[in-house]
């Protein structure tokens, strides 16, 4: 009896919230004003540029009702109708070109759309735009819509792994995707034009046994990076993320390989040049960028190797790690400001040996260098048990974030300590909430018109951007010139 009664409670109560939701349905006012409108969480949905061919992430927008009373949709679609890229799902609901659509939004409610598209290729060299406009018509016949925009690139794709045997040049006409990896065979040297984009799929290596020349220019930079175009969050792009492709391994029969204006990031080791002759340079890299590792941004073992006004920047591990061989550094920013994981390195590590095999330091010399980052000593060198081994190193008018110390090896530095009116990470620009890194200097930082103007006329009369450094100024410690220090 007492089940009995139990049941016939529940269903009573459920009988009374059923009509109880229902008299609140109906008790809603539902417009049909012309002067009540959907409000949109944006009034243009952009997908920059994307690979043609290829499906997008997915994007999101709002779609409010901020009125006294209920709206309803009564019908969506595209200007394009089937011949649209863009796809879109309102209310967990497809949007087919010829599918009725019926969406109530209460007063103060909203619903979420989202949309995703493949744009067509082009058979064109620069991006072509597509444009598309989401229509929403309510009930009193009102129309608005939200414009759908993006630019679609043609990419000449790469699979199965991409050996190259002979010398070979590779065009800027359009980018390159490489899924697998780039083999450059010994023997073989290949050039990228000024320009070239080369696309990275994830784990993606670029491994050199021959010559690799990178030869770009100031306004016409060599870019590698991943091949993800969209963004992980609203404000925040794959590209902005360490970790999108393998890295640059040049094997240790590889010498003659020469970077200039590249810009190499989003990696998850960086560059690594492995053991060679110390007596014949292996890698030469001018006026480019490295930013971005979940490794080291570029490892040096037991080479030789010459890093001219470059920005080396953001390694989880170290930004720079040398073990053995002969190294130069001059009018460079090495940056550890990693925001991604807790960093295990520093901004410049160097030894004459490596796992317990000792490899002497011939030179590591750097002059008119910012070696600076988050922690309060960013250099790390490390010599062997046998004191035989040389370890040899040199800093000259650099700015150096260590605490201070004097000896025959440095010569005119400066100390990024607390002292000083900004220091580490207030030397720079940054934008740290947008993921914005920008290694300008700060007019306050004393790195500002304290280079060894020597030096700078000797190597780099103009920095990575092309700022005269010498006509008029004093020149800045670092790859990049302000305006604040004049003669």
């Amino acid at each position: 009896m007492k089940k009995v009664v139990l049941k016939l409670l529940i269903g009573t109560i459920i009988v009374l919230s059923l009509k109880v939701f229902i008299s609140c349905m109906a008790d809603e006012n539902f417009s049909v004003s012309p002067l009540d409108k959907l409000t949109f969480s944006t009034d243009t949905v952009k997908f920059d540029t994307v690979i043609s061919g290829q499906g997008t992430h997915t994007v999101a927008f709002e779609i409010y009702n901020q009125n006294k009373n209920g709206l309803r949709i009564t019908k969506v679609w595209k200007d394009l109708n089937e011949k649209s890229p863009f796809r879109v799902a309102v209310d967990g609901v497809y949007i087919a070109d010829d599918m009725p659509t019926d969406f109530s939004i209460p007063a103060g409610d909203s619903l979420k759309a989202f949309l995703e598209m493949t744009p067509p290729v082009s058979g064109k060299v620069q991006p072509q735009e597509i444009i598309d406009h989401l229509n929403f018509q309510l009930e009193s016949n009102t129309v608005q819509n939200v414009v759908l925009q993006a630019y679609g690139q043609d990419v000449e794709v790469k699979k199965n792994g991409w050996i190259i045997t002979e010398d070979t040049l590779l065009s800027s006409r359009i980018p390159y995707q490489i899924y697998d990896s780039i083999v450059v065979q010994k023997g073989a040297t290949v050039t990228l034009s000024a320009g070239t984009r080369l696309y990275f799929h994830n784990n993606a290596k670029f491994i050199v046994y021959g010559t690799l020349k990178a030869a770009g220019e100031i306004r016409n930079p060599i870019l590698m990076r991943g091949d993800r175009l969209g963004n992980i969050f609203t404000d925040q792009s794959y590209d902005q993320l360490p970790g999108q492709w393998h890295g640059i391994e040049f094997k240790g029969e590889s010498y003659g390989n020469y970077l200039n204006c590249c810009d190499i990031h989003g990696t998850s080791v960086g560059i690594i040049c492995d053991s060679s002759d110390v007596n014949v340079e292996k890698i030469k890299i001018e006026n480019s960028i490295l930013h971005n590792s979940n490794n080291n941004c570029l490892q040096l073992i037991n080479c030789k190797s010459f890093i001219g006004n470059t920005q080396v920047s953001n390694g989880k591990n170290n930004c720079v790690y040398i073990a053995g061989g002969n190294h130069e550094f001059v009018h460079c920013t090495i940056g550890s400001f990693y925001a991604f994981d807790i960093r295990s390195g520093v901004a410049l590590y160097f030894a004459n040996y490596m796992d317990n095999t000792d490899m002497p330091l011939y030179n590591a010399s750097f002059r008119n260098c910012i070696i600076t980052g988050l922690s309060d000593d960013e250099l790390l060198g490390e010599q062997s048990q046998n004191n035989d081994v040389e370890f040899n190193y040199f800093f000259q008018n650099c700015l150096l974030n260590t605490p201070k110390f004097e000896n025959e090896n440095v010569e005119n530095c400066l100390w990024d300590t607390e002292d000083n009116s900004v220091c580490r990470e207030q030397n720079f620009q940054f934008n740290v909430e947008q993921l914005d890194y920008s290694f300008q200097l700060d007019s306050l930082s004393i790195a500002v018109g304290n280079a060894n103007k020597d030096i700078t006329i000797q190597y780099y009369p103009e920095d990575r951007l092309g700022v005269n450094r010498v006509n008029g100024t004093l020149p800045d410690i670092g790859c990049y010139q302000s305006i604040y220090f004049k003669e």
